[in-house]
């Protein structure tokens, strides 16, 4: 596997994802409030049946768009060492978890904090302070290392499955 190609599709994904989750807070912010700080989600009601719905399909798309792309990177490698596949699927994960932290999380969330990403009602006091809670996303970003960890397994079991079956 050459580390320059999972680079490149590394930052794809990572792009693909960052602009899933910008057009889903342009949309509407409501369907990420379950990835807001508390203070933010005490501050309103809670999703409507309709939010909920929307929530699911938007995270099963973007979880499908997370998983189909490092695994058919694993797929068209003719790499065979389960070591190597888990090390480069890690590493897309990981790019897309750090662009997550320092692109979305903090520089356009808590930096920036544009109108459109705040949900209604969570404008001023605390819960808009809470907009600003750099810890609050970094604890994400460590239980987004599990992700990364985990994805990569996945993967490869996938992946083990298809050369049993093919």
């Amino acid at each position: 596997m050459d580390w320059a190609i999972t680079a490149i599709v590394a930052l794809g994904v990572s792009g693909f994802m960052s602009l899933l989750i910008i057009i889903g807070l342009l949309h509407n912010p409501r369907m990420a409030l379950h990835s807001f700080p508390q203070a933010i989600q005490n501050a309103v009601r809670p999703k409507t049946v309709h939010e909920k719905r929307l929530t699911a399909i938007y995270s099963l798309g973007t979880i499908a768009a997370l998983l189909v792309t490092p695994f058919a990177y694993a797929l068209m490698v003719e790499e065979t060492s389960f070591s190597v596949i888990w090390l480069h699927v890690f590493a897309i994960a990981m790019v897309f978890n750090i662009v997550d932290l320092l692109l979305i999380d903090w520089l356009l969330l808590c930096m920036i904090t544009p109108s459109w990403a705040i949900i209604p009602g969570t404008e001023s006091g605390h819960a808009y302070s809470a907009y600003k809670d750099y810890r609050f996303h970094f604890n994400g970003f460590i239980t987004g290392i599990a992700f990364c960890v985990a994805l990569p397994t996945i993967i490869i079991g996938l992946v083990w499955v298809k050369n049993l079956v093919i």
